[in-house]
């Protein structure tokens, strides 16, 4: 059950949208909790799960700061922080938080994407300035191949560890190229996707990437989801 903030009631239906998305994707996440959306002016989006906030009368509150009628910001900040919701805000372990924060990247710009077509329905005029921002969002980052993310990963992976959520930077350059990478992986393999609903799972509190990842896998229900982990884990190893 998604409860959301009067200040975005002219903004319902979007929301709804990106909702549905998650709850059909991560079902066995979305259908079992009760979520509170709300608008704060704090600077920053950020999901609060009842795991780590036990006085929380809902299972997570998800905060985000943009305007009522910026629909594509909503989309953009309520798809990064759904993923963290359906993470269950894990990893814990700061090492490898940087996964996370570029798996949440990519999913907005995934979301997005699939948005066009529920704007051509609901708000044609909108369709144009939809698409401007998501082509101003993947052309701000290079386009690498496997070998070039490979190596901007293994050459930024200390930063990446010790500032996962980029808040010594301005914006999310690091994040941003390599949610652009990711994003195909959700593109061309959207079963798959659902493999990060497993980072509860997972006992993470002193692994480094290379057991992490190994986890992750173990953990994976199905073929999609294993493909999924082995293209991920073939740009971080």
């Amino acid at each position: 059950m998604l409860r959301v903030d009067k200040f975005y009631s002219e903004s319902v239906g979007i929301i709804h949208f990106v909702y549905c998305l998650y709850n059909e994707r991560f079902k066995e996440v979305f259908s079992e909790q009760s979520i509170d959306l709300l608008h704060w002016e704090r600077g920053y989006p950020l999901s609060a799960p009842k795991r780590l906030n036990p006085e929380l009368d809902v299972d997570s509150k998800v905060f985000i700061t943009s305007e009522k009628m910026s629909w594509c910001q909503i989309i953009y900040q309520l798809s990064h922080e759904f993923s963290h919701v359906a993470m269950g805000c894990c990893p814990n372990n700061k090492k490898i938080k940087w996964i996370s924060e570029c798996l949440c990247e990519a999913a907005s710009i995934y979301t997005l994407k699939k948005s066009i077509p529920f704007f051509e329905e609901r708000c044609p005029s909108y369709v144009r300035g939809a698409k401007e921002y998501i082509d101003n969002i993947i052309i701000k980052s290079p386009t690498f191949f496997l070998e070039e993310i490979k190596d901007y990963i293994s050459d930024n992976i200390c930063e990446l560890k010790e500032d996962p959520t980029e808040d010594t930077r301005d914006g999310r350059p690091r994040n941003d190229v390599i949610g652009k990478h990711w994003v195909k992986f959700i593109e061309e393999n959207e079963e798959g996707w659902a493999a990060i609903a497993l980072f509860s799972e997972i006992e993470d509190e002193e692994m480094d990437e290379v057991t992490f990842l190994k986890e992750w896998y173990l953990k994976c229900r199905n073929e999609n989801e294993r493909n999924f982990v082995m293209n991920i884990t073939e740009t971080i190893l």
